[in-house]
């Protein structure tokens, strides 16, 4: 999967890029570098392997449901560790 866009229910486009890209939640980030590395202030080089992991979640999840589009509200865990508003309704689509 090349590229995704996060899309709001009203058709804004939160993010459009590459996964590894994505907004990413800072707690997130270090919660689960302290899970993988038992580090609470996390290098560059344990952010970007938090990040791929992260894509990763997600690259999984679009295969294991046959789709191009994810809606976020079906998806707790990946919604997680987003950087969006957690009241949205947003989208997640495969663009590339």
């Amino acid at each position: 999967m090349k590229k995704v866009a996060l899309v709001h229910a009203d058709g804004t486009v939160l993010f459009e890029g590459r996964p590894l890209e994505m907004p990413f939640k800072k707690e997130a980030v270090i919660e689960k570098s302290i899970e993988l590395f038992d580090d609470d202030d996390p290098c560059i080089i344990h952010k970007s392997h938090v990040a791929r992991h992260f894509a990763d979640i997600l690259e999984e999840r679009f295969k294991s449901e046959k789709k191009d589009v994810l809606l976020l509200e079906d998806h707790p865990d990946i919604k997680a560790f987003l950087d969006i508003d957690d009241n949205a309704s947003v989208t997640i689509r495969k663009t590339g």
